[in-house]
């Protein structure tokens, strides 16, 4: 349990003065602990120093990360197109962990996905956050290539409609000119 200065911290950060209470965990990992707050019965699951960084709220079944604005430092913005180049040449594989019996799973190595992004704590995890991220800079990317790629389609096809209007109104004043030198040859 984390001290209770942390605690009473912890306890006003999440509940601007609702009264939260401690459960325990089934984790063996050292300094973990998860309060509830009712009615919402909202769980904060707080790892290592006590960050609040993850909430699960009851029986939503997904982890809501931290990504306030407020709570983040040392903001730059990413080139979207770099990334959607390293996602590209990303390895991604179908596997299973050691631990697991007859579960496949689908996604890149921790190893690979540091190399490439250089992001998170270590090259033995990823973060759902930055493979969020990443997956948005490189639709973002793939989307300005589409939309890029609509314009000069649009371009191309309303040159071409222009050229193909233009040559039926050359044919049609051939025929016409056609048709006047038919009459006057008879």
């Amino acid at each position: 349990m984390p001290p209770a200065s942390v605690r009473r911290r912890v306890m006003q950060a999440i509940s601007f003065g609702a009264t939260l209470r401690p459960v325990p965990l089934r984790s063996k990992a050292p300094r973990q602990t998860s309060f509830s707050r009712a009615p919402a019965r909202r769980h904060v699951l707080l790892i290592g120093k006590f960050e609040i960084g993850v909430t699960l709220l009851a029986g939503s079944g997904s982890w809501s990360n931290l990504s306030d604005r407020n709570a983040k430092s040392a903001i730059v913005p990413v080139s979207d197109d770099d990334i959607l180049a390293k996602v590209s040449s990303l390895p991604i594989s179908e596997w299973s962990y050691t631990t697991e019996r007859g579960v496949r799973h689908v996604g890149p190595m921790a190893q690979d996905f540091y190399a490439a992004f250089n992001v998170g704590e270590d090259d033995r995890h990823i973060t759902s956050i930055d493979e969020d991220g990443v997956a948005l800079a490189a639709i973002k990317a793939l989307n300005a290539r589409v939309e890029r790629r609509d314009a000069l389609l649009d371009a191309k096809l309303a040159a071409k409609d222009a050229r193909i209007d233009a040559l039926q109104r050359q044919m049609a004043n051939l025929a016409i000119e056609v048709s006047a030198l038919r009459r006057t040859r008879r």
